[in-house]
């Protein structure tokens, strides 16, 4: 799930629930946390602006901002907005409230008491709550198709961390992919579609480096920094994170190359 999809579940959800309003006034009274002190209203409005970052630098500067909605949640040091999306998504009223005791049994310290929120209630479980309620609040999917999504991911880190490369070494560029030398390119069917024809480029979303990474236990991927003009910015989320999602499918296969590979709209060209 990209943030501009968390987003767009987020927008359907109640802007507040009780557990959480209750916590926020404990946090209030122990002064470690207050919103007269912050620019948001309610921590709906808080993800929302959050999340509003992530096609660029976004209020907070963030120097990337090419993150899945993982990434973020497990990211976030603000206990009532880590609560908030677990009730208000639907997370099991026992769990929240025994999340809520384990932050505030914790140090009064905000990322320890986000950690222990996310300790009981982690993201994998925010995911199939979102998914039951439906991609933009209509009916919901089923269990087992969150239960596959979420495998989906299980697997793809199962096979980042079991597979012959293990470590990747990612390299964010501020502009397109160019210069590239020896490597394999990861080509997204959007960009191919939607560049312009004078663009003779391939317009490659990341490129794996070299060919010594079938020996090695590790191996570096630049990936596209900056979004083209020719894709708009609810696109370009998806397109980043299906594209890292094929890296990883690729490498997993311990140094066996597939040169017909492809993953979703993703696929391969060789640079020899």
């Amino acid at each position: 799930m990209t943030p501009h999809q968390l987003a767009a579940r987020i927008r359907n959800l109640r802007e507040t629930v009780p557990i959480t309003t209750e916590f926020e006034r404990v946090l209030t009274r122990r002064d470690i946390w207050s919103s007269s002190r912050a620019w948001y209203t309610t921590q709906k409005e808080h993800w929302l602006g959050w999340l509003k970052g992530y096609d660029g630098e976004g209020h907070y500067h963030r120097k990337n901002w090419l993150r899945s909605a993982e990434f973020v949640y497990n990211h976030i040091n603000c206990p009532p907005m880590v609560l908030w999306l677990a009730e208000a998504s639907g997370a099991p009223r026992a769990k929240v409230a025994k999340a809520k005791q384990a932050a505030l049994s914790a140090k009064p310290h905000l990322p320890t008491q986000s950690a222990a929120i996310r300790r009981i209630i982690p993201w994998e479980m925010i995911e199939v709550c979102l998914d039951k309620r439906g991609k933009y609040g209509g009916k919901s999917n089923t269990r087992s198709e969150a239960s596959k999504k979420t495998a989906r991911t299980r697997k793809l880190r199962a096979n980042e961390q079991a597979g012959k490369t293990r470590r990747i070494h990612w390299v964010v560029e501020s502009d397109e992919l160019d210069n590239l030398g020896h490597g394999v390119q990861f080509l997204h069917d959007k960009l191919q579609r939607e560049k312009p024809d004078e663009l003779r480029s391939q317009y490659p979303v990341a490129f794996l480096e070299g060919f010594n990474w079938r020996e090695s236990i590790s191996a570096t991927v630049r990936l596209i920094g900056s979004r083209p003009t020719f894709i708009t910015a609810d696109q370009w989320p998806e397109i980043i994170e299906s594209t890292r999602e094929a890296v990883l499918a690729f490498l997993s296969n311990e140094g066996e190359v597939n040169w017909q590979f492809r993953h979703g709209p993703v696929y391969v060209l060789a640079n020899a």
